[in-house]
């Protein structure tokens, strides 16, 4: 009985001075991992990409069992190599062998050999691979790690509280100094730019809007293992909501868009001039995106500035006022095996708006036996010239018409107008929608629309009564 007092006592002296210390894990949180070549990579490497060293703060006994465990993903034994290894720095002759490996868990273990490891030892983790596929912008890969006895009295001990090993970092970034901010003229058919205001120095009063995109390298010159990529190639893609106007820039009128009608790094015959980027530009136009492919060998902080310029006075092709989005994205090549990083997708990257109302009318059907009703009325003091561009059901274009004035104070009527420009353009039947706009004040303009079938009246809600 005293025999086995005595062990109790023994153990729970042993007990009390192992718990009283703490071993610890060198951290790095301020070198990265490029995310996109992490994760086309499949997984990195502990002591080659990311480093795990433990300072131990008590002796480790023979047969006492070293415990890692790593968090933020699944571990598995490098591919080759054999099994995983903890290196001893010590001038001792004490060793760590490889027990086992879980991947579920992310503990890998080790068992002390052939003599004791020293209390500031240093313990370095190595052939263990870590699965980056998951990886996510500002994903971090932390590791901890204790001593457990081979005397299950004691039980754990020195413990290395989580630290941080590896952030892996979206490699390129993307934002937008200037956005689409213009102000479309209608005084000018809408083919010319009024001024934004807010850009008047870097924008022409009627010439073009600015916009500025800057690509950033997040991890140049601090990431970790080699994942990090040069971008060779950048697509900047800009998405708006009626890019019919670009025809204007049509210099041959073989009716197709070429690149260099596109865009060009000077002058405003084309739709973008490129005023600054590195390298070439090739674009290319589909419905209402626009495309832009950057090539060569991108800086650190490149800076891309587009022009988009007004068709020009007298060309036929009216500007609408839109919203945009816009999205850029780099590669370092274009085949299979590139590495590529959504810089920035489906950003919202400003709109263009009138110098005046712009009215939405649905719907508004055309035949026998129906008249039409549409009246502007106009409850301010500036008169303004009234403009009518409508489609029909089978998607085909009519106008601009300019349909006269709404003088100030008063109530203009411009269905027979509208009737008699549809008619020269040989359209008598039919349901249309169109867009009115006024070169006045957008909050003094309000539009009645309706028509008579018979005896009976239908009421046409349209975007300037609908609230």
């Amino acid at each position: 009985m005293k025999m086995f007092k005595k062990s109790l006592i023994a153990a729970s002296v042993a007990v009390a001075a192992t718990a009283a210390y703490a071993g610890t894990i060198t951290e790095n949180k301020t070198d990265l991992l490029a995310l996109e070549g992490a994760v086309a990579a499949g997984s990195i490497e502990v002591g080659t990409d990311v480093n795990v060293i433990i300072e131990t703060a008590a002796d480790y006994i023979v047969n006492d069992v070293v415990e890692i465990t790593i968090s933020g993903a699944d571990i598995k034994k490098v591919a080759a190599g054999g099994d995983p290894e903890l290196a001893v720095n010590s001038s001792g002759s004490g060793e760590a062998n490889f027990i086992d490996l879980n991947s579920e868990t992310g503990v890998v273990r080790f068992r002390v050999q052939a003599a004791n490891i020293d209390a500031e030892d240093t313990l370095t983790l190595s052939k263990v691979a870590i699965d980056s596929t998951g990886f996510s912008d500002k994903s971090t890969i932390t590791a901890s790690a204790r001593a457990i006895s081979s005397n299950s009295l004691i039980g754990a001990y020195d413990p290395s509280s989580a630290k941080v090993i590896g952030t892996a970092r979206q490699q390129f970034s993307a934002k937008f100094d200037n956005s689409f901010d213009q102000v479309i003229d209608v005084n000018s058919s809408r083919e010319l730019f009024a001024g934004s205001g807010d850009k008047a120095a870097d924008d022409d009063e009627t010439g073009f809007d600015r916009v500025d995109l800057t690509l950033t390298d997040n991890v140049n010159g601090k990431e970790l293992g080699n994942y990090s990529f040069t971008a060779t190639r950048a697509t900047h893609t800009v998405v708006g909501e009626d890019f019919s106007y670009a025809m204007a820039f049509d210099s041959d009128e073989d009716g197709e868009l070429a690149s260099d009608e596109l865009c060009a790094t000077s002058g405003t015959a084309t739709m973008v001039t490129v005023a600054s980027g590195t390298g070439t530009f090739t674009c290319s136009i589909d419905g209402n995106t626009l495309t832009l492919v950057q090539a060569g060998s991108l800086t650190a902080s490149e800076n891309v500035q587009l022009n988009f310029n007004a068709p020009g006075a007298d060309s036929g092709y009216p500007v609408s006022e839109q919203s945009f989005s816009a999205s850029i994205s780099v590669a370092n090549g274009t085949g299979a095996s590139a590495i590529s990083s959504a810089a920035a997708s489906s950003v919202d990257a400003g709109s263009w708006t009138l110098n005046g109302a712009s009215v939405y009318v649905p719907y508004m059907p055309y035949s026998n036996g129906i008249s039409q009703i549409i009246y502007v009325s106009n409850k301010g003091t500036q008169a303004g010239t009234i403009e009518v561009t409508a489609f029909d059901d089978a998607g085909n274009e009519y106008g601009p018409y300019d349909l006269g004035t709404a003088e100030g104070k008063n109530i203009t009527k411009i269905t027979g107008a509208l009737e008699d420009a549809l008619a020269a353009d040989n359209f008598s039947s039919g349901k249309l929608a169109f867009t009115l706009t006024v070169t006045a004040p957008d909050s003094a303009i309000e539009v009645y629309t309706g028509y008579n079938a018979g005896n009976d009246r239908g009421l046409v809600i349209n975007s300037s009564n609908k609230d």
